[in-house]
């Protein structure tokens, strides 16, 4: 069966084009259950031809720490067409550049807000809520503006609570559209250099920033650490 596309996200993303880096990840396996989805219709060509697959999250692993993800992290799908595979290059991005479908900014904020107003409280191993979270996500790369967001991404099967599943699907994306607060995450964006393996969304806890008092403090900490080392090289 065709596994769809994942990708974990997080952060605030900069619309600028940034710095890539590539290094190769291999899939470790699904976290928890999931549901079978199946649908025609999404996006446009190729984007609309028939799928099947899981919706879930990933286990990702990044050996030697080559993109420095680690180990072990998790992603989510950010397209619905191909497979995942192990030993596979990616280029990482915070800049979205799917080759089968290009996101714009207002779902670049979107993808965001998903994250931020959600992901922290996100079981990943609970296969209801990865695949609520997933499906929300692919509404959001899938719609264009304010009036077209909604759950559509073709007819949910399978096994799960599929009610339960949409549902909470649902409500990540009331949240994403209501979300107002500060980025809680950066996320980054996972290219496939092989456009028939999937194309992933990771995301870490955005750095908290040091106020600038804070940034004041530390240099006048270390003005009398200098001040000191001086007088004991006379004293000396």
């Amino acid at each position: 069966m065709t596994i769809l596309k994942v990708a974990a996200t997080a952060a605030t993303l900069s619309i600028a084009a940034s710095a890539s880096f590539a290094g190769t990840l291999d899939y470790t396996g699904l976290a928890g259950s999931g549901v079978e989805i199946t649908g025609t219709g999404i996006g446009t060509p190729p984007q609309n031809e028939f799928y099947d697959g899981t919706a879930r999250a990933f286990q990702m692993s990044d050996a030697g720490n080559m993109l420095g993800f680690g180990e072990s992290f998790i992603a989510f799908c950010v397209d619905l067409l191909g497979t995942i595979r192990d030993g596979v290059d990616y280029t990482v991005t915070e800049t979205p550049f799917m080759s089968k479908h290009s996101l714009n900014a207002y779902q670049i904020g979107n993808i965001n807000n998903l994250y931020n107003a959600s992901y922290g409280g996100l079981d990943v191993n609970d296969g209801e809520q990865a695949a609520a979270f997933q499906l929300a996500l692919w509404d959001l790369v899938y719609e264009d503006n304010d009036a077209d967001v909604g759950l559509d991404v073709g007819k949910v099967t399978g096994f799960g609570d599929l009610a339960s599943v949409t549902n909470l699907a649902e409500s990540f994306l009331d949240d994403a559209l209501a979300y107002a607060g500060p980025a809680l995450y950066k996320i980054s964006f996972l290219e496939a250099a092989d456009d028939r393996r999937q194309d992933l969304v990771t995301a870490e806890l955005a750095p908290v920033p040091v106020p600038a008092a804070g940034l004041l403090l530390i240099g006048g900490i270390g003005a009398l650490g200098a001040l000191k080392r001086r007088k004991a090289k006379r004293a000396a």
